[in-house]
């Protein structure tokens, strides 16, 4: 049995029960990732906030692009990481992960947008 493995008593992590449903034993980083998921997931989802304040707070001028696309270029990067935060937030919660990947794809769909936009 390898150190990495989990006690009997100790209930095994999500990806080391998939692992384990697999027929092989999890690998000592996927015990690490599952053990600090929590925490590292929060502190991801505050840093993707806190970074979303900021570009909220100094974002351009709305003045130099009217209308619709002016607005799409001043709240774009700040409802990007709002999302991204969203995202992490699904996956801390370990809800289901096609939940989390369609979120991501969305994540990724509004970023092409937003630069096609900016470079428009």
């Amino acid at each position: 049995m390898s150190p990495s493995a989990t006690s009997p008593e100790e209930p095994a992590p999500d990806g080391a029960a998939e692992a384990g449903a697999a027929g092989r034993e999890p690998t000592a980083r996927a015990v690490r990732r599952e053990r600090f998921r929590t925490i590292l997931g929060a502190l991801t989802v505050l840093a993707c906030l806190a970074v979303a304040v900021f570009y909220g707070l100094s974002a351009p001028d709305p003045d130099l692009h009217p209308g619709a696309r002016g607005v799409a270029l001043r709240w774009g990067v700040p409802t990007l990481w709002v999302l991204l935060a969203v995202t992490l937030t699904t996956w801390t919660m370990r809800l289901p992960e096609k939940l989390t990947r369609l979120l991501s794809y969305l994540v990724l769909a509004c970023f092409v947008f937003y630069m096609v936009l900016r470079a428009w």
